[in-house]
């Protein structure tokens, strides 16, 4: 099991060589964090072809604002869970959260409760939607979920949207 959270930190886990040349890119990358710290939310994509540095940006960015209080929130894309459009999502809550494969389902239930405590509105609707996603069984702490297919999905996006903003109340979210 690797302790790297994404396939660039993988390939360079001793560390890396100076960025150069990107100056603008960090400069605006910059710009947009300070207005997001107003309270001006911001959205950059950063895209192109493999190989040209996408990561290395971000990964410089994230150096850059290392001493910042924020959240960082990161999610990553598999070829493996195409059919699984919240599959990033899961991964990102079961790190945050710490869930450990051998956890017993109450104690990742547990785990998941403390990770939306300081950010859920409420912890009692949000903690079976999300176990619901993350298929750990609530084994009668909460009641069942009495809810059609797309009613389910609807609210669970609520409540992931409810975290986000939820954490931004408290410090930038760099996601």
């Amino acid at each position: 099991d690797s302790r790297a959270e994404s396939r660039f930190e993988a390939f360079h886990p001793t560390g890396l060589t100076p960025l150069v040349g990107r100056e603008q890119e960090i400069a605006l990358l910059l710009d947009r964090w300070e207005r997001a710290t107003e309270g001006e939310g911001q959205v950059v994509l950063l895209s192109g072809e493999p190989g040209i540095g996408k990561s290395r940006i971000t990964q410089a960015l994230r150096e850059r604002l290392s001493a910042a209080p924020h959240t960082r929130l990161r999610y990553y894309g598999s070829p493996y869970h195409q059919n699984s459009a919240l599959h990033p999502v899961i991964t990102q809550l079961e790190r945050a959260a710490a869930l450990a494969r051998d956890d017993p389902p109450p104690r990742r239930l547990d785990k998941l409760e403390t990770l939306l405590a300081p950010s859920a509105g409420n912890v009692a609707e949000a903690a079976p939607l999300l176990a619901a996603l993350l298929t750990i069984p609530t084994d009668g702490r909460y009641p069942p979920l009495d809810l059609s297919a797309q009613r389910q999905k609807d609210k669970t996006l609520e409540v992931l949207i409810e975290q986000v903003s939820g954490l931004g109340g408290r410090h930038p979210v760099l996601m």
